[in-house]
């Protein structure tokens, strides 16, 4: 038996043209596409290769959009034209392939895919390039290094560098992502309750104090409602009314896992053969004092990756001038 413990411890414009009246007009831009979006990465590491598939729609009556993850799907990769491998949905719209599996350098993959209507879709083949190693690693505090509009005007960050000897005689074509792992001391947080690692047994109560837990694991925030004393159960707790809170230290060591969000991709044309120096792969914004583990990818891409990728970046990054990316489409499957 568990028993949980209820108890508290203005913008002036000048200018020089005549002043002229306008009358704002709302436009409502009522969207209606229906779009499928499939995002996935095979590597030759020893990591969980994930397909996700989702549907980027637009309501009908608002037309605004959002997104529902593909279920039901039969998702496989097929390796050199022959070899097809099945992977199995772990959660909504999340297909991993097996544990043992993992890409291999100079061989084809192809993605095919069915969803529940009877519709396949398959890419064209992709043949997995060699990456070189990275060479070196440097970082560098820089107060100024993220953009004022990310994180609400924080902008303090360790810039990563590297060193890489780009291959010579081959047009190569690079992305890099990161990772960060923060350690962390406190890792729960209840507002108007308190954690509990079993359900609460309801209508069960000890001296007038504690809420009786079961065996059933929780590991959750248990928030009763307040009451009245006079709506009280026999030796029901009294739970405060009004904000309160509780913070929790970690039971084990725990990690944050911070992942990067920016596209950083570059084509070798101008340094083929050459050795691609001090240059800046990863912007890690300064969240702790304490020390953290950073992991850094370098991966190498297909020339049609490496579009992609690149009309992604153009599309997202840009500040929407006349010079930038028109939009379009990101990519192509064929339909069967």
């Amino acid at each position: 038996m568990t028993l949980v413990a209820a108890r508290l411890f203005a913008c002036l414009l000048a200018g020089v043209i005549p002043l002229a009246c306008v009358d704002p007009e709302d436009i409502i831009l009522n969207g209606t596409n229906d779009i499928l979006v499939v995002d996935g990465t095979i590597t030759n590491l020893s990591e969980p290769q994930i397909i996700r598939l989702n549907r980027s729609k637009a309501d009908r009556l608002t037309g605004r959009f959002g997104t529902l993850p593909v279920t039901k799907a039969t998702v496989e990769v097929i390796v050199d034209s022959s070899l097809v491998i099945a992977a199995h949905e772990t959660i909504d719209g999340s297909y991993q392939l097996p544990s043992t599996f993992k890409g291999q350098v100079g061989h084809a993959y192809q993605l095919r895919f069915t969803l529940s209507d009877g519709t396949q879709y398959i890419s064209t083949h992709q043949v997995m390039p060699s990456v070189p190693q990275i060479a070196k690693v440097s970082s560098q505090f820089n107060p100024k290094s993220l953009s004022p509009q990310m994180l609400n005007g924080y902008t303090a960050a360790h810039d990563i560098f590297i060193e890489s000897r780009d291959p010579a005689l081959e047009h190569n074509y690079y992305r890099w992502d990161w990772t960060l792992y923060e350690r962390q001391y406190w890792c729960k947080y209840c507002l108007n309750g308190v954690y509990a690692v079993h359900k609460v047994i309801p209508h069960r109560y000890k001296d007038f104090i504690y809420f009786v837990a079961g065996d059933e694991l929780y590991e959750a925030c248990f928030t009763p409602p307040p009451k009245p004393e006079w709506q009280l159960e026999y030796g029901e707790p009294l739970v405060p009314g009004g904000l309160w809170y509780y913070d929790y230290r970690c039971r084990t060591t725990c990690w944050e896992i911070l992942y990067g969000n920016d596209i950083n991709v570059l084509d070798d044309k101008y340094t083929n053969g050459a050795l691609i120096t001090h240059y800046r792969v990863a912007q890690i914004p300064f969240y702790d004092y304490q020390p953290g583990l950073v992991d850094i990818k370098q991966l190498a891409l297909t020339a049609d990756a490496y579009r992609y990728y690149k009309l992604f970046q153009d599309q997202t990054e840009k500040t929407g001038g006349l010079a930038d990316t028109p939009p379009t489409a990101l990519g192509e499957m064929c339909i069967r």
